[in-house]
């Protein structure tokens, strides 16, 4: 009698949804889905690095799925995933925090159980994303240090 095993974890299914996600995104900065420029409040490169995060994702959900994870080939990949997707998230969070322009920022509010937006402070926004990216950055500088040298 053969013995059933289940993985767990996300599979194909799930790796192949966040990249389609990702190429949807990263199709209105080049063109191919055409928008208002005024509906966009973002320079095309932060749609493609937001893109490309949910490309790398699924990208990196697939590999999980596909490859033995107990190589030191597949421990090097899986560190360049994470680093590439917490750069990007880092990048983005300080453009948000400290990039040029104005910042809109709004809350949803469904305590009522009718859902209003509410216009927050561009101030407390923008502090609130410039702190979360310092912080991003260096918790990105510690893993890339520690798990480098621990990789090496």
């Amino acid at each position: 009698m053969s013995k059933v095993t289940y993985s767990r974890g996300p599979g194909y299914l799930t790796g192949f949804l966040m990249m389609l996600m990702g190429f949807f995104v990263l199709a209105i900065p080049f063109g191919l889905i055409p928008t208002d420029p005024s509906s966009i409040h973002a320079p095309g490169w932060v749609l493609v690095v937001f893109g490309g995060v949910f490309v790398i994702a699924g990208l990196w959900v697939i590999f999980a799925r596909a490859v033995r994870q107990d190589t030191t080939e597949a421990s090097w990949i899986n560190f360049l995933f994470t680093l590439i997707v917490l750069i990007a998230l880092t990048a983005i969070c300080l453009w948000i925090g400290f990039g040029p322009g104005q910042r809109f920022f709004v809350a949803n509010d469904s305590l009522t159980g009718m859902r209003t937006s509410l216009t927050t402070d561009p101030t407390l926004g923008r502090i609130f994303f410039g702190g979360f990216g310092i912080l991003l950055a260096l918790a990105t500088a510690a893993f890339a240090i520690l798990q480098g040298r621990r990789l090496l």
